[in-house]
């Protein structure tokens, strides 16, 4: 995954070029760090010095500040008198604009006092930093500029340079966060700053620390998981090199992959020597930081480390300075190696000077002679690990001086360990003792808990992981700074009108990829618009730009690693090889010129690619609601939302749907006609088979939609609403309003003499029917159905009804013919009515009938089938997102093994779906309660069946379901049977005549048989041994066995 690389040396601007103002080759958005510099009391100056003085003065100020500035990667954009304005990250962005602008503005800061302007007072400046969001474009029309530099950036950092105090260095917050812990700040805490509308906290910069390595600047490594493989290969190359085998292991990835976490996580085993330290109690450390700065200042890595370890400083006496330098090298070096070192690192000792008759080339031999040979010597008293990072800006200088202890590994117990970006192919890299590492990203189980180690007290949702996980592909510093991105903006204060998708700690090290595309970069803007892949035909007609200029376009974007080709049979396809690269490119495009491009997109679509408009009408709307044509953009979601549904990918049409419902919201001084009716429909008919008819946002669904009644004139349409209705009465068992709903739809079918609104009202009056324990009735309704239904002009209509109506009436009318003890017709209609739903392939249709066979095989008492049927059901239903009756199938499930003490963690399960399912919906909830008293029972617990059963049959008096009674009066009175009560068989005799007065022979010859049984084993069995054995399976085929 080669991405992101800061690749090649940069090299410093060469004065005579630093008054250009170079102007973009077309206005864009891009994060910009802008620095103002002020030299201090320049009124004074001007009346106290003559003018040619005060124009010397001036120009020695701000060639020093250029020179510092060019040096530093920034731009001097504009100087106003005393004043200076300059930028970072532009007119390229470079992945550390905000600490080289940091780092240039503390140099300038240490230098302009060398200015002397007066015999009276040294020469001062102030400086503010600040960074953002700005457009940028060209303005070669005004009068001394080329570019013109939008947004609040650069008036805020004139401001903060005003509050802060002569000789100092202040920046934003936003510039802070982005600094990580390499310098040391100050709070200054919020100022009120003129013309900034909000309160702007302030930080004042004191000084670099010198101890802080480049790669802990920023969050990364804060939580480390994965790399196991990785950190056992270190530990085997460790183990050698101790045996005095020296070893080198390169690591390698691209930006932000986790090298520096790596060895962070495995060189905190080694001591508690603090990094950077020359020895810890058992083993000697080295690190060397490299820098893209410093690519050619010869030894730059490091004289930083020696001066780190060494603690010199500026005012330290000859003698301390001598004896800091002595430190650094054995004995039996000190005579020639303190000279040497005393050069290199620009330390003057008068009783040491330098060798006057070595040439340059010579003092440099020496001096590598004189380091290498410490370093060996080291590795005589203790294991030494030496760690180069970001060797891709390794001086020359440094990669001669790791060339020579590469050489002179043999024997030696010398680790070293060097990071480096993909691009770095050094000449040693296939020697013997050269192990190479390679990292890529994190797989998603990684990611995952990356995630959830960098939130910890604050949890994220799990949509929110999974999108994090989804746009960061595994690279553990995006994963970082999303997150962090993520749980700021959810704490915090708020945000402004627009929220990058790419967290300001990323946008200078992607864009910096992007800037070096040069002339290439708009064709990777444009192909960002498109999206995360995309074909060279579609950009071809997008871009209009000669093939040869496009096919060398993308060459250099393949090249520069942003985006992969493949080619296949429907032609060549590119993708952005991150998401967030993706989002960097697009973002930097003008709002505006984003809405021409998603229009032009949409209309060539439409055009000219046809298959794709009728296939992927998403897509489509994509475009138009970026082209903010919101109208087209609603009216192509609901295409879309009707598409999925009818492949029955329910969850996907709810997301269409609701995109169009807040497309619809935006259009002003439009008809929209029935755009608004037929998503909300739509919204409510998908949220009827994913939550079920009752759940809430069903419920609101249908509310809405019914609100839209009147403007319905298509008979199906208004149809469909009026099941919705009924459903979510029905499912409430809300049963009055229901059966109103219901009738209204019978009168309707009856009045268009449509056959199948015929077969779904008498569906619908079946359902009440059932439920109110009107046998019968139902019946009757169910009979209606058989004769009406057809399976062509019926079939096509279970998305828009939940469940195919032939498939809905047989699942309830097998379970009535169980119920009246027609076992064997119960069973074969079960079976013919999920071979029937098969054959449709509906996935709501096939969950109801396996969840009736359930019902069926839990009324004959055969555990095994219920079994069967419900590992089913709870498998298909979870697979298609079916709530409702998969709910049911896993409470069927967990019954059929429920069968003694031991598995009282199945009937506490039973419990916690009920209460789950009671979020949801009030239908069947008596029969899921009856199976929870009966897994009690049969656990030997009687009290919490109890309460379950009082609460089933409070359910059925308050809702009329009627038809769950004789079932849980039963149980009531085995309830009281096991609490050794006195009216189970007063109890029992109640659910004999609710049996009875419904029909449902099977219910009452149990309950007789309860009754029976009572009277005959009386004192020959403990009362839970008889409840035990009553609720004992009975004969599937026939009527309960007498224990």
């Amino acid at each position: 995954m080669a991405i992101l690389d800061h690749t090649g040396r940069r090299d410093p601007p060469h004065p005579d070029r630093l008054a250009e103002n170079p102007a973009p080759s077309a206005p864009e958005r891009r994060q910009l760090t802008v620095m103002f510099c002020d030299l201090v009391d320049s009124t004074v100056l001007a009346s106290r010095l003559d003018p040619e003085d005060l124009r010397d003065v001036l120009r020695s100020y701000q060639g020093l500040c250029a020179e510092v500035v060019a040096r530093h990667g920034g731009f001097v954009a504009q100087f106003q008198g005393d004043g200076i304005v300059i930028y970072f990250g532009f007119p390229m962005a470079h992945e550390d604009s905000v600490e080289a602008a940091v780092r240039a503005g503390l140099e300038i800061l240490r230098r302009v006092p060398e200015l002397r302007v007066s015999t009276e007072t040294d020469a001062q400046v102030r400086i503010g930093v600040a960074t953002g969001v700005v457009v940028v474009e060209d303005a070669t029309e005004t009068p001394g500029t080329r570019t013109a530099i939008i947004g609040q950036v650069p008036n805020l950092a004139a401001r903060i340079q005003a509050a802060a105090a002569p000789g100092t260095l202040v920046i934003a917050d936003a510039s802070r966060r982005l600094l990580g812990s390499l310098f040391d700040l100050t709070d200054l805490g919020p100022h009120r700053l003129k013309g900034i509308a909000d309160e702007v906290v302030l930080w004042r910069v004191d000084g670099a620390r010198e101890h802080a390595a480049r790669s802990e600047g920023r969050r990364s490594g804060a939580v480390h998981v994965g790399r196991l493989r990785e950190l056992e290969a270190l530990s085997e190359s460790w183990a050698l090199a101790e045996s005095g085998q020296g070893q080198v292991v390169l690591v390698r990835g691209e930006p932000g992959i986790g090298k520096s976490a790596l060895l962070r996580a495995w060189t905190s085993r080694l001591g508690d020597a603090p990094a950077g330290a020359l020895a810890g109690p058992d083993v000697t450390r080295v690190a060397l930081q490299c820098s893209p700065r410093h690519t050619h200042s010869p030894w730059y890595p490091l004289l930083a480390h020696l001066r780190r370890v060494s603690g010199l400083a500026p005012d330290d006496p000859p003698a301390l300075r001598r004896e800091k330098i002595e430190r650094l090298l054995a004995p039996e070096r000190r005579d020639e190696g303190v000279p040497l070192l005393a050069h290199l690192l620009s330390v003057p000792l008068e009783d040491a000077p330098p060798d006057p008759d070595l040439t340059s080339d010579q003092r440099k031999a020496a001096t590598l002679r004189l380091l290498l040979d410490e370093l060996i010597g080291l590795t005589a008293r203790r294991p030494v690990v030496m760690v180069v990072e970001d060797a891709q800006w390794a001086d020359p200088t440094t990669e001669e001086l790791a060339r020579l202890v590469i050489d002179r590994l043999a024997g030696r117990r010398l680790l070293l360990l060097v990071t480096a970006r993909p691009e770095y192919q050094p000449a040693w890299a296939d020697r013997p003792a050269v192990r190479q590492l390679t990292l890529t990203g994190l797989d998603a189980g990684e990611a995952e808990e990356l995630v959830r180690g960098l939130a910890q007290s604050r949890p994220l949702a799990a949509q929110e992981r999974r999108d994090i996980v989804a746009k960061a592909d595994g690279v553990p510093l995006f994963i970082e700074e999303l997150t962090h991105a993520v749980l700021e903006v959810r704490d915090g204060p708020g945000s402004g009108p627009e929220v990058s998708r790419v967290p300001s700690t990323l946008q200078d090290i992607i864009m910096a990829r992007l800037d070096r595309l040069g002339s290439a970069k708009p064709i990777a803007q444009i192909g960002a618009a498109l999206g995360r892949s995309f074909t060279w035909t579609m950009l071809q007609r997008i871009a209009e730009r000669p093939d040869r200029d496009l096919a060398a376009a993308l060459g250099e974007i393949v090249q520069a690693g942003l985006l992969s080709e493949q080619s296949g049979a429907a032609g060549t396809t590119y993708l952005f090889k991150h998401a967030l690269v993706q989002d960097a490119a697009y973002e930097s495009l003008l709002r505006a010129s984003r809405r021409t491009l998603h229009a032009r997109i949409a209309a060539v679509l439409e055009a000219d690619f046809p298959d794709i408009a009728e296939t992927e009408p998403e897509t489509v709307a994509h475009h138009l609601r970026g082209a903010q044509l919101f109208h087209r953009a609603a009216a192509a979601s609901l295409r879309a939302g009707q598409r999925a549904a009818a492949r029955f990918a329910n969850p996907e049409a709810i997301q269409h749907f609701r995109a169009g419902i807040e497309d619809l919201a935006r259009v002003r001084g439009e008809e929209t006609g029935l755009l608004g009716p037929r998503l909300h429909l739509g919204l409510a008919q998908a949220f009827y088979v994913v939550k079920g008819p009752a759940h809430d946002d069903t419920v609101a669904a249908y509310a809405r939609a019914q609100e839209f009644l009147d403007d319905l004139s298509d008979p199906d349409e208004r149809f469909s609403l009026l099941w919705g209705i009924f459903s979510g009465h029905h499912f409430a068992a809300r049963f009055a309003p229901a059966e109103a709903s219901a009738r209204k739809c019978l009168d309707l079918a009856r009045r268009d003499g449509d056959s199948t609104h015929l077969c779904q009202a008498h569906r619908m009056l079946g359902y009440v029917c059932f439920f109110r324990g009107d046998l019968p009735g139902a019946q009757a309704h169910f009979r209606e159905i058989r004769r009406l239904y057809r399976p062509d002009p019926h079939r096509g209509l279970a998305p828009i009804f939940g469940a195919d109506c032939q498939v809905g009436a047989a699942g309830f009318e097998c379970v009535i013919l169980c119920a009246e003890g027609r076992v064997v017709e119960a069973v074969a209609m079960a079976e013919a009515n999920l071979y029937h739903a098969r054959l449709l392939g509906h996935p709501a249709s096939i969950g109801w009938a396996l969840a009736s066979a359930c019902y069926v095989h839990h009324y004959r008492g055969d555990r095994p089938a219920t079994r069967a049927a419900a590992a089913e059901g709870v498998a298909f239903c979870r697979a298609h997102a079916i709530a409702a009756w998969g709910l049911h199938c896993k409470v069927f499930l967990a019954w059929s093994a429920a069968a003694g003490p031991e598995r009282a963690d199945l009937a506490a399960e039973i419990v916690g779906d009920i209460a789950d399912a009671a979020t949801r919906t009030r239908l069947g909830l008596p029969q899921l309660r009856g199976l929870a008293a009966e897994a009690l029972l049969l656990c030997g617990d009687p009290e919490p069946a109890l309460d379950q059963v009082r609460i089933a049959l409070d359910e059925i008096a308050q809702t009329g379901q009627a038809f769950f009674g004789p079932a849980l009066l039963r149980l009531r009175g085995l309830c009281a049977l096991a609490r050794g009560e006195t009216d189970a068989e007063a109890w029992l005799r109640k659910a004999v005549a609710a049996a009875r007065a419904m029909g449902a022979g099977l219910l009452e010859e149990r309950a007789r048989a309860d009754l029976a049984a009572l009277a005959q084993q009386a004192g020959r069995r403990t009362r839970r041994e008889l409840v035990r054995a009553l609720l004992a399976a009975p004969d599937p085929a026939g009527p309960p066995r007498r224990p």
